[in-house]
């Protein structure tokens, strides 16, 4: 599954699932995760996790986010 939502793959994250974050140009980015049935829950408005856990899912997600864009702006050693 594919998602710009951060929030979203915060909650898959802080789940314990693995998100990949793929950088499509250095203005956007998509966040890949597996299917899982807690998606459900957050869909309906039902997704309970823990406060600290989710804001710690979301400031690691942002920092590879961060890193990403570093990587694709660094000039080509050519």
């Amino acid at each position: 599954m594919e998602t710009t939502d951060v929030g979203l793959a915060s909650y898959v994250y802080s789940l314990g699932k693995d998100v990949e974050i793929r950088r499509l140009d250095p203005q956007h980015c998509v966040f890949r995760f597996e299917d899982c049935p807690e998606l459900r829950d957050w869909q309906s408005g039902q997704a309970m996790v823990n406060g600290v856990i989710f804001l710690n899912s979301y400031r690691t997600l942002i920092k590879g986010v961060k890193n990403s864009v570093a990587k694709t702006d660094q000039p080509s050693r050519n």
